[in-house]
Formats: structure tokens, C-alpha cells, sequence
């Protein structure tokens, strides 16, 4: 792999690291002159159809994420049966290296890495994607210890499907969740477990949970539970490793429910706590904020309010009744020797009584209040002052006009429209300022920049063009292009010999590279013969063996698994239009054929008996489609019928006839070309 050039633009450097089922080298992109990693297939994973499977879930799963905190995928694409992924190029050690080094961290260094890999989550989860293998070893460390979270590789987009433990979870099993050791459902508070399972190795320099085997380390992941990191390391303080051990509660509902909640808490711990305090994190509902509670009132204090209320009204009043008429006396029982009889209450009296009654309800209910409001200040919805600052949304990937009708208290700015490689529709958030998660202050204002509507072009035919006219014809079509000059002794300098995408191929304006090999003239000292390696793809193999001795090559040929028509070329080790040095060798790689096709068409693309020559004709795919059925008729025979899958992006089929026949092709039922062939 070490030198080879991958898509025409990504020069292979060096092997920088390796995993169960891909090898990750250093390479340099061409185009924008920059290192980037590139995560290659090991071979011997070509043909399984699990794996390669597995490998496009991690570059479907990274596509769409675009944060700081994350390694970001630039390109996907195959070469022959090689598959790889280009990403972003981190210069640091993994996690793991890292605390290898260093053993534990002090509690405010885990916390600002726990923010980090927290803040990661959040943006994934929002984005619907789960990453379920969260750990160590798949976080890298910048030397400006950023961190950036990588290898998505079992990642899956939020569903209600079951997921099992497989081989590969067991395999990390320090790390994973009790419901992905039990094979249950798993959902982003996963994460969130094996988040805090980081977060207690990075305070004590310790897994939480050690034994022999994986089996039995996932068996203590949903059994047991794990020793405060405190009884480890002393100085942690409690509000950091109620943290912890609530991110790894063995029950999804008991722990921090999203990965925002968990990233609040760890802001609240960086800004307040300094040193070790008897804080125990408890999460309040919104309903238990605001719910009616019994107040508990200190009984002396309400006795001596009622003996103050009954000392200030006066229920009787005693005193002495003569009665004239009768001339004697009419005594009224009353308390002690000054006692007087008591009057009944008049109305105003009563009145008096019942005001003085709603006044202590009204001032214990005051008191009351104010206490809650102290306590609760920050809470309470009446306590909220206009927000003057606010944390900036996470924008990038979506529409320009959406974000613009949900946030009418922010302005937002159009900076630039650029092609992005992610988002091909016009209109695309791509980039944002300021970044996600930060804060801002009144008034509210963001630039955004937009994507550019990606547009698809065919390559113009410049072979055998000087190549200023080549070069003039590419622009005028927005097609990026590279000159690689080539000594020839039979083209003259400056002349493109050969070109590659070929002519016709669709790429996309803008973003594919499309090279141009372009005669250098020949060199005086070189006495040696040249030929011109023709095209010989799509060919059979005798007329592609024919071709190349009359080109004055050699042939070698190679079987291999394909779903073109047995004993046709699907592809050569030399580029059409190369120049080699005469009896060189050219590999041609012949199809073994296949037995799903159906129709009328044999193997080896012939009608009948009565065909002279072939002509190959190509049949572009749809993108958004995950397969599609490419039918080809012959003068109203049906000589091609067979499902392909989008990715390929075309088909070329070869067809046999003699005469004028007319040639029609189509995608799922429906005709995409037609017009009438010359056969030789």
C-alpha cells in the first residue's frame, strides 16, 4: 500500500495503525495539499459482505457529524476491491496511551476531558447516531489535549431493533453497558454508561470492574456494583463521583437521561466546585420543583403566635346585672375575683376575629414563600431575568431557512456558499461562528456558512487534445483536474495521451479530480520504443489479447469475481492511453461470470449465432436508490436484465449484433436511452 495513490488524489505514506478489521495509514492529499488517515479494508475482508457492511456503517454513521470533538470523514470510496474511508488526520496518542502514561488524572483534568467526550455525544445523539463502543482506546489526545472521539464502526442510528452482544462487544466489555451485556435494547444513555465507566478509570486509574475473561467482566457489569472512586482516590470530590457513579447506574432510567443533562452537571462541577464538599447530586423534575409540599412550621412559634392573637381579643365580658324591677342581683360566672360577665360577640367583634385569623395564614404563606424563593431562586420560573446570554445551537447539517423560522431571537449572517463534500443540496449548513456549545451575549448573532448545489457532469472527451484545450474544456465544465506529465516517443509534447475518469464518466463539478496524462515529448537519450495501451475494458478476453500484441504489449490475464458477463475485461493494470515501453506486460482482469442474470444474453454477451461485433454501452445508476434493475433490449430482445447496487454508479454492457440495430436501456422499468448502434 505504501506509495500507492488512492481516487487520484491520496498518496499512501505510511501505516500508522491497525485494528480487527481495517488498517489505518498517513496520506497526503494532492489536491489540497494536507495529511489525512485513511482507513483501508484488510484484504482478506474483501468478499464479506457482513464486514464491508459493518465498515459503510461507520462512514454512513461519521458523515453527518461535524464537531470539534469528533474525527471527521472527508471521502468513502473503493478502488478494485479495496474499500476505504478518508478521514481527518489527528496528531496525538489514544485515551488509553495517554492514562498508560500519565496513570489517574487529577478530578478537574477528567472532568474537562469528560466535558469534551460528553459534548461529542450530545452532537451524535442529536444527530440519531448511537456510537456503543465508547472507550479509551477510541478517543484520541491532541498535544493541545483536545480530544476527538473515532471509530464508529458498530455505530447505529437510533431504533427500536434488539441489539446482541457479539463478538466484538465482548470484546470491550470493560466498557459496555449492562443492556449490551445482556443483549437488550440499547439507546443513547449506553453511552452515557460507558461514558462514566471512562470517567472512573481517568479518576482512579482503575477499570471498575477486572476479571479473567470478558464473559465475566460483562456478568459484573450487570450484577455488581463498583467501588466509589473515592475509596480509590480521596480527593475526588462528591459532587464529581455522584457524577460518575449516577452515569453508571445499572438501570438506563436511573442515570443521566441524555448526554446534555450529564454535560450541565459537569459545567456546574467545573465552575463551582474547587475543593471537597459533602454534595450529593440529585436530579429534580420540573414536576418536583413546582409541586405543592407541606411546609413544616416550628410548633413553640405558632403556639406563641395563638396566645399573642388571644390575648388581643377578648371573647366575654363579665360584669354585674341589676335587675331593678326584681331588686335583686343576677351574678355572672367569670375568672378570678376580677372576673366580669361575658357579652356575647357583636359582628364587628367576629369580624375582627376572622380578619385576624386570614392574617396569619397570609404572613406564615409570605414567610413560606420567601424561603422557597431563596432556596430556590434559579429555579422558579418568576425568577428569570431576560436571557442576556445564551448557549449557541448546534446548526451544521441543517437548512439555512429552518433554523432562520426557529430562532427568531437570533440574526443570522450568510457569510459564503461553498461545495461541501457532505452536503450536495443547496442551502446546507456546513460551518457555523461561533461553534456549537458556546456562549454568547446580546444581541444574538451568528454566520453561517452554506452549501453550494452540487452539480453532476459528464468527463468531455480531450484525449489526443493539446492540453491548454483539454484544460479550457475541463473549466468550462467546473471538473478539478491534475497534469501529470509522461515522456512519449511517438506523441508529441503536450498532447494528453491518456485520461482518467474516462471520457463520459459522471463526476461531480467541483469536487472529483479528474488526471490528465500529458506527453513531456521524448527524451533525446532514450533509444527505447514506446506503445500506447489501448482501452481494452468491456472487451473479451481474445479481442483484448489481440488488441494489445497489435499494440505491441503483452497480456497477462487474471479471473475474478464479477457480476459482468463470463470471459468480458472488467478492468487493466495500465491506464488507457499510457505509454509503456514496447513488450511490456498489461494485466487484464477477466470476469468469471455470474448466474443471476437472466434474459436472453449468454455468458459471453452474444444474441445468437449471427452477431460479428460488439459494442459496449453504459447505463448510469440513480443516487438516491440502494439498488436498481438495468434492463438492455437489442431491436425489442431483451439481451440484458439484472440488479445492481447504486454505489457502482454505472454499468457497462456489452452487446452483439451485425447491421443497424437499435439499442434501448433501462433503469427499474423505465427507458433511459435509446438510439441505433453501427455493428462492425
Amino acid at each position: 500500500m505504501i506509495g500507492a495513490v488512492l481516487g487520484n488524489r491520496y498518496e499512501v505514506l505510511e501505516l500508522v495503525g491497525t485494528g480487527g478489521m481495517a488498517n489505518v495509514y498517513k496520506a497526503k492529499c494532492t489536491l489540497l495539499n494536507r495529511n489525512v488517515a485513511i482507513k483501508v479494508l484488510k484484504e482478506e475482508f474483501k468478499d464479506d459482505e457482513e464486514i464491508i457492511k459493518r465498515f459503510n456503517i461507520e462512514s454512513q454513521a461519521v458523515a453527518g457529524l461535524s464537531h470539534t470533538n469528533i474525527v471527521s470523514v472527508f471521502d468513502v470510496g473503493t478502488e478494485g476491491d479495496l474499500h476505504y474511508i478518508v478521514m481527518e488526520y489527528v496528531e496525538g496518542i489514544t485515551l488509553k496511551e495517554y492514562l498508560k502514561d500519565s496513570g489517574a488524572l487529577v478530578w478537574n483534568k477528567a472532568v474537562d476531558f469528560s466535558l469534551q467526550i460528553c459534548s461529542a455525544l450530545q452532537h451524535a445523539h442529536r444527530k440519531g447516531i448511537v456510537h456503543r463502543d465508547i472507550k479509551p482506546h477510541n478517543i484520541m489526545v491532541t498535544k493541545d489535549d483536545v480530544l476527538k472521539v473515532m471509530d464508529f464502526g458498530i455505530a447505529r442510528a437510533v431504533t427500536t431493533h434488539t441489539t446482541k452482544l457479539d463478538t466484538e462487544a465482548l470484546g470491550t466489555a470493560h466498557y459496555c453497558s449492562p443492556e449490551q451485556a445482556k443483549g437488550s435494547y440499547t439507546d443513547e444513555r449506553s453511552d452515557i454508561y460507558s461514558l462514566g465507566v471512562v470517567m472512573y478509570e481517568m479518576l482512579t486509574g482503575k477499570l471498575p470492574f477486572e476479571s479473567d475473561s470478558s464473559v465475566s467482566v460483562a456478568l459484573k457489569q450487570i450484577q455488581e456494583k463498583p467501588v466509589p472512586p473515592s475509596q480509590i482516590v480521596p480527593t475526588i470530590p462528591p459532587s464529581v463521583e455522584a457524577a460518575v457513579l449516577k452515569a453508571m447506574e445499572k438501570d438506563a432510567v436511573d442515570r443521566f437521561q441524555t448526554a446534555n443533562t450529564l454535560l450541565i452537571e459537569l459545567n456546574w462541577i467545573k465552575q463551582t466546585e474547587t475543593a471537597p464538599k459533602a454534595v450529593k447530586y440529585t436530579e429534580i423534575s420540573e414536576e418536583e420543583k413546582f409541586a405543592t409540599k407541606k411546609i413544616k412550621v416550628d410548633e413553640a412559634v405558632v403556639a406563641a403566635a395563638d396566645k399573642e392573637k388571644a390575648e388581643e381579643v377578648t371573647p366575654v365580658v363579665e360584669e354585674k346585672e341589676e335587675n331593678e324591677e326584681m331588686g335583686t342581683k343576677k351574678k355572672v360566672k367569670g375568672k378570678g375575683k376580677d372576673s366580669k360577665a361575658k357579652k356575647p360577640l357583636t359582628k364587628e367583634d367576629k369580624t375582627a376575629v376572622i380578619a385576624a385569623i386570614i392574617s396569619s395564614i397570609v404572613i406564615v404563606a409570605i414567610m413560606s414563600f420567601a424561603v422557597i424563593n431563596f432556596i430556590f431562586e434559579d429555579m422558579l420560573p418568576w425568577n428569570k431575568k431576560p436571557a442576556n446570554e445564551m448557549i449557541v445551537p448546534d446548526l451544521v447539517g441543517y437548512h439555512f431557512d429552518e433554523v432562520q423560522k426557529k430562532y427568531d431571537d437570533i440574526e443570522f449572517v450568510l457569510g459564503s456558499e461553498e461545495l461541501s463534500p457532505q452536503y450536495k443540496e443547496a442551502g446546507i449548513i456546513i460551518s457555523q461562528t461561533p461553534d456549537a456549545e458556546t456562549t454568547i451575549t446580546r444581541p444574538f448573532k451568528i454566520t453561517v456558512t452554506v452549501s453550494k448545489a452540487a452539480k453532476e457532469v459528464k468527463v468531455p472527451d480531450v484525449l489526443n487534445l493539446d492540453v491548454e484545450e483539454a484544460k479550457r474544456l475541463l473549466e468550462k465544465n467546473d471538473i478539478e483536474y491534475r497534469i501529470v506529465e509522461k515522456k512519449n516517443s511517438t506523441i508529441p509534447e503536450g498532447i494528453v495521451t491518456a485520461v482518467n475518469p474516462a471520457a463520459d464518466t459522471r463526476v461531480t463539478a467541483g469536487f472529483d479530480v479528474v488526471t490528465l496524462t500529458v506527453s513531456a515529448g521524448e527524451d533525446e537519450e532514450d533509444d527505447k520504443e514506446y506503445a500506447i495501451v489501448p482501452n481494452v475494458v468491456g472487451k473479451s478476453e481474445a479481442v483484448a489479447k489481440s488488441m494489445l500484441e497489435e499494440a505491441g504489449l503483452k497480456a497477462t490475464v487474471k479471473a475474478t469475481n464479477s457480476d459482468k458477463p463470463a470471459g468480458v475485461v472488467t478492468k487493466q493494470s495500465e491506464p488507457a492511453g499510457a505509454s509503456l515501453e514496447l513488450k511490456e506486460t498489461v494485466i487484464i482482469y477477466v470476469s468469471k461470470g455470474s448466474d443471476s442474470g437472466t434474459g436472453e444474453q449468454g455468458g459471453n454477451g452474444q444474441t445468437g449465432g449471427s452477431q460479428t461485433s460488439a459494442r459496449e454501452v453504459t447505463v448510469y445508476l440513480p443516487s438516491d436508490k440502494e439498488t436498481a434493475v438495468v434492463k438492455v433490449t437489442l431491436d425489442g430482445k431483451t439481451v440484458y436484465e439484472k440488479t445492481h447496487n447504486c454505489s457502482e454508479g454505472a454499468v457497462s454492457v456489452v452487446v452483439r449484433g451485425s447491421g443497424s440495430q437499435r439499442v434501448i436501456t433501462y433503469v427499474d422499468g423505465v427507458v433511459k436511452g435509446e438510439r441505433v448502434l453501427d455493428f462492425e
